[in-house]
């Protein structure tokens, strides 16, 4: 446990370092792409935490960016703000992938639950984010997080809509820590029947440098794109 601690605190490290180069996740050719990749961070976070699987992913795709926001406001209203986002990016590609770490992949689900999804939307990677909600939430100070607990009404009306990703059968991946400290239950970064990583070996931030998560969403990309 000692040595998962110090791998989490190196990974914190490392992403925080990452911060001052956040532009260079943005850096993607003018015109159309093929395929395309939108990374939503969890709180506090930005882009820049994505630039190792940004790096792994760039063989399947051409055109990267991510969506940058205040973790202060209630996850709705950024849930709303996102949809319009993906609304606007999703005309630079042919077929978008949509990647979020933590909160920014709650926020995802959100947004996929709805009914005015782009149709180019290919497929969804989730890591270490709370799905079901987590009780971890309920020591927030900020009372948008707080409705992240697993029985929040906003995470009831999240649960009811389950029905509407059907739609990306198939195209989902969801990824998880065992000892994530910030995910609780762990279990809640994962969604049945959809395929699933489950990590041992690192947690919450340390999930956004583990190779084993770059080889996952790699594959994923790569069958969805022949499919």
């Amino acid at each position: 446990m000692l040595k998962l601690v110090t791998v989490e605190a190196q990974a914190y490290l490392r992403l925080g370092l990452m911060s001052p180069s956040r532009r260079r996740v943005l850096q993607s050719p003018k015109g159309q792409a093929d395929t395309g990749v939108l990374f939503v961070p969890g709180v506090g976070a930005n882009g820049s935490q994505f630039l190792g699987l940004k790096r792994a992913l760039e063989p399947y795709a051409q055109w990267f960016g991510s969506f940058e926001y205040s973790s202060l406001r209630h996850p709705r209203a950024l849930a709303e703000d996102l949809a319009e986002y993906v609304e606007k990016v999703a005309p630079r590609s042919d077929r978008l992938v949509v990647v979020g770490h933590s909160l920014g992949g709650l926020l995802l689900r959100m947004v996929l639950q709805d009914d005015d999804v782009p149709d180019n939307v290919l497929g969804w990677v989730s890591i270490c984010a709370p799905l079901h909600g987590t009780w971890r939430s309920r020591l927030a100070l900020s009372p948008g997080l707080r409705a992240l607990a697993p029985d929040s009404d906003m995470m009831r009306d999240v649960l009811a809509g389950a029905h509407r990703l059907e739609r990306l059968e198939g195209r989902i991946l969801t990824i998880g820590a065992r000892y994530d400290q910030m995910i609780a239950p762990h279990t809640s970064a994962f969604l049945d029947p959809h395929p699933q990583l489950e990590l041992d070996h690192v947690a919450h931030a340390g999930s956004l440098l583990d190779r084993r998560v770059f080889g996952a969403v790699t594959d994923a990309v790569r069958r969805w794109q022949v499919s």
